[in-house]
């Protein structure tokens, strides 16, 4: 329900328009209230308890495999403020300071009208261990930290790449998560999904939340 209502909300404005600069006729309208209504997705979101966190965390998959690499960068994700992963790998050297980095979300760059929330990252010894042991050996200002997906030339292929990381490591999180008896549908996002509860559950305000997770409209954040 949630895909279909993202395509056919445009469609619907669209004939709205249409409608209005007498394209089509008004009857051919298949959104009144007594026709067709378009569906609101009502899916929860997946988050992980800290029991089941725990569990995750004490996996010990073989070192430098698939699955080690996947729920590293789960971990990664997690201990960086729910980062996604797009952001993950346009990280560069230059933006990490000893402990911490800062980071604009590739999401609200161009789509928030106020200027867009810097989110503020403070490493852990995990975080810290997992760019030592995955990261780009060479540390130059300009490099990627993660360079997995940036070797290509072009903007597709670099999209491509990273769809084709996510999609594998969303593929062996799922059997880690068999193989501990965690039966939630666990996702690179909910890392992102899993922060934010925990921070709420600490007793955090939802405004410190806001932040954290570099939201420009809090009400994003409420949902």
């Amino acid at each position: 329900p949630t895909t279909v209502g993202i395509y056919l909300r445009p469609l619907r404005a669209l004939m709205n328009q249409a409608i209005q600069n007498k394209i089509i006729s008004p009857d051919i309208y298949p959104c009144r209230k007594d026709k067709y209504k378009i569906p609101i997705g009502r899916k929860g979101k997946v988050h992980l308890s800290e029991e089941e966190l725990t569990s995750l965390f004490e996996y010990k998959p073989i070192p430098y495999s698939i699955e080690d690499r996947s729920k590293d960068f789960w971990f990664f994700s997690y201990w960086c403020n729910g980062m996604n992963f797009k952001d993950i790998f346009n990280l560069k050297y230059a933006q990490v300071k000893d402990e911490n980095f800062k980071f604009i979300r590739e999401k609200t760059k161009l789509t928030t009208k106020d200027a867009p929330i810097t989110v503020d990252v403070q490493l852990n010894k995990h975080s810290m261990h997992i760019i030592e042991k995955w990261g780009n050996k060479n540390k130059n200002p300009d490099n990627y930290v993660f360079p997995f997906v940036n070797t290509e030339k072009s903007g597709e292929d670099r999209l491509k790449a990273r769809k084709q990381f996510i999609k594998l490591t969303n593929k062996y999180l799922k059997r880690i998560c068999s193989k501990i008896g965690i039966e939630k549908d666990v996702t690179t996002y909910v890392a992102r999904h899993t922060f934010a509860s925990i921070v709420i559950n600490k007793g955090h305000s939802i405004e410190v939340l806001r932040e954290l997770l570099g939201h420009s409209d809090i009400k994003t954040t409420q949902n």
